[in-house]
Order: structure tokens, then C-alpha cells, then sequence
């Protein structure tokens, strides 16, 4: 039961995005073959500002370094279709490096999280109780390609 009403949930998120990036990206951004995009200037016990993040723009495929939370707001208003990023970068995780990983894995049907095992293990443990949604329903939606430090 608890899958089931995951899936309906996800997929009600697919259906909206859809619609909503739909209206995006109508030409006015380009992604480039090599740039960085900053999203935010400031951290996370600012009530006013939003949490730093960059996406890395490679081949015009971009890559979400610690997305503050709202990263996809950010890039619709900026006429930048939020799903020209497919991949994301974890660090860490802090509420305002991962919200924004958690939110694009919930809008996305698939993600790739660049990150060590120890910190994907906590991602998936802390948003699975936050969000009541099984753990391995959550491992589905990500194609986790594993870090190793100093290598």
C-alpha cells in the first residue's frame, strides 16, 4: 500500500511538471558547451537569502552541484527548463545542500546522484523518514554512481 500510493504521488508530480516545463525554455537560454550557473549567494541560517549552488554546464547537459532547495523555481524563472539537468553532485547532507537534491528526485523519472556511499546511505535513511516513502522505492528513482574519496 505504501508503494502504491508513492508511485501515485510521484507520478502526479510527473504530470504536473510535465505540464509546467512545457511552458519553459522557449529558446531564450542556450545552455553552453562549458560554463557555471550560481543559484543562490548565501547560506543556510539566512531567513532572506537563498542557499549557494551551482550547476556545472557540460556539453549542454547540466550537472546540479548541492541545489539549494526551490533550485527548479529558480531555473523556471530564469527560462531555463530545470530538466536540461540530470545529474546532481551531493556533499553533504545538510537541509540546504539536499532539500533541493530531494526535490528533483521526487519531479524527475530518474536522476544520477554523484555522491559517496556514506552520504547516499544517509540521503535515502533521512528522506524515506521524512517523507514516509520506502527506502527502496527511493533507490529506484536514482541511478547512484558512488564517489570515492581521493581517487
Amino acid at each position: 500500500e505504501r508503494d502504491r500510493r508513492a508511485s501515485v504521488i510521484a507520478s502526479s508530480l510527473c504530470k504536473l511538471d510535465d505540464e509546467l516545463y512545457c511552458l519553459v525554455n522557449t529558446g531564450n537560454f542556450s545552455p553552453p558547451d562549458f560554463g557555471i550557473t550560481m543559484l543562490g549567494n548565501s547560506h543556510g541560517f539566512d531567513k532572506s537569502g537563498t542557499t549557494t549552488g551551482f550547476i556545472i554546464w557540460i556539453y549542454g547537459t547540466g550537472v546540479a552541484v548541492d541545489p539549494p532547495p526551490h533550485c527548479d523555481a529558480y531555473l523556471i524563472m530564469n527560462g531555463v527548463s530545470p530538466r536540461l539537468v540530470t545529474s546532481v553532485i551531493l556533499t553533504h547532507c545538510h537541509a540546504d545542500h539536499d532539500a533541493g537534491t530531494f526535490q528533483k528526485v521526487l519531479k524527475e523519472r530518474r536522476v544520477t546522484l554523484y555522491t559517496t556511499k556514506t552520504v547516499y546511505q544517509h540521503f535515502i535513511r533521512k528522506y524515506s523518514a521524512v517523507s514516509g516513502l520506502n527506502a527502496d522505492f527511493l533507490n529506484r528513482l536514482l541511478d547512484f554512481k558512488q564517489v570515492n574519496i581521493a581517487e
